[in-house]
């Protein structure tokens, strides 16, 4: 075959895959998420109604005074940045969670952004009507509202990163009866509860990372009856308890959580007690009743109380209030200086705990530091 013949055959072959790749049914190519915009004067909840699962909404700099909920799925929520987009109470807050219900988990008070799919009746417990999934916060002021700051209620595959919540009368940040959650980069400061809560769920799967929580009147991170997680590389400083790992003998447990690379100092706030506790002051981490936990490479200085306290130090090991022991924990290569009464304690009520290659300086009972 000469020259010209290849070069008609190769022609014709040419033509003929593009004759088929164009009579071909074309491949389907991932849809780009729908985005909405929100400028300042608009309404984010009303952007909230209108989006379809998977919709990105975008909230551009300013002051809004809302609270709100969502209750779909695949909702982005993306503020332009903490002190650049605002969340303040309206002066008429939407009836969102439970708002004016003193039985309700907001305790009537106004929850900034409240993420769930619940019906809350009064003093019966709330009916998950089904679970939120892929839910995703960020870039946000959430400040002074009465209740919590941001709650995700019956949630699955959710985060908050870059948030600031801060001054609410109730947690900074929540998540109860959830899985597969994230929460980093953000700022919880001066709540009246907890700065990040992890509570009620069994497989939490939760990760908490890069966070600072401080001058909380509570803990700087609360883990309650919660199960499986990481709390890595947090700074935790200036509240009753930096953090605190609790099982309430409710059956949730709280255990299998790795704390590594956490900073956990000047923990000195005194919460006085209430409802849910005895006092509580000078704190660095404190585990209630919680078992197979690993403490690990953290940092616990200078806790000590400034009040009425069950306990302190710089890592409390002890029984939770109901009577539940504490038990196969590790507790390995902290370091923990200057607390008061001691850098160690634990109560020696559980078994298997292991106290391993921890500097410090004085612990009860003797012998934990090396």
């Amino acid at each position: 075959m000469g020259r010209k013949s290849r070069r008609i055959k190769g022609s014709l072959l040419l033509v003929f895959g593009v004759i088929c790749a164009l009579l071909m049914p074309a491949t389907a190519m991932p849809a780009a998420a729908a985005t909405a915009i929100v400028q300042p004067g608009e309404s984010i909840q009303a952007a909230i109604d209108a989006a379809s699962p998977g919709t990105i909404i975008v909230v551009k700099p300013g002051t809004y005074h809302e609270n709100l909920l969502i209750d779909k799925d695949g909702i982005s929520l993306r503020g332009s940045g903490a002190g650049q987009t605002i969340l303040e109470p309206p002066a008429t807050p939407k009836p969102f969670c439970g708002v004016g219900d003193p039985n309700s988990p907001s305790g009537g008070g106004v929850i900034g952004i409240c993420i769930t799919d619940a019906t809350f009746e009064g003093e019966e417990e709330p009916t998950i009507n089904h679970t939120v999934t892929d839910v995703h916060i960020s870039g946000f002021t959430v400040r002074n509202f009465s209740s919590d700051g941001i709650v995700f209620f019956g949630t699955q595959n959710i985060s908050t990163r870059s948030i600031e919540s801060a001054n609410n009368g109730g947690y900074g940040i929540a998540a109860f009866v959830s899985s597969h959650e994230s929460h980093t980069g953000n700022r919880t400061y001066a709540n009246h509860e907890a700065g990040i809560y992890v509570g009620d769920s069994p497989d939490a799967r939760a990760f908490v990372s890069g966070n600072t929580s401080y001058d909380n009147i509570g803990s700087g991170i609360f883990l309650r009856d919660a199960s499986n997680g990481q709390v890595f590389g947090n700074n935790v400083y200036g509240n009753c308890i930096g953090i605190w790992i609790l099982n309430t003998g409710g059956g949730s447990g709280a255990m299998n959580w790795v704390l590594t690379g956490n900073t956990a100092n000047a923990n000195n706030t005194a919460c006085p007690a209430g409802e849910e506790g005895p006092s509580f002051s000078g704190l660095g981490i404190l585990i209630s009743g919680g078992t197979h936990n690993f403490v690990v490479a953290n940092t616990t200085n200078d806790n000590a109380p400034g009040g009425d306290t069950l306990a302190s130090g710089g890592i409390v090991l002890v029984s939770d209030p109901e009577g539940t022991t504490t038990e196969n924990n590790r507790i390995i290569a902290n370091r923990a200086h200057g607390n008061e009464p001691v850098d160690l304690f634990w109560d020696q009520m559980g078994r298997g705990n292991l106290f391993l290659a921890n500097h410090c300086g004085t612990s009860d009972p003797e012998g934990l530091c090396h």
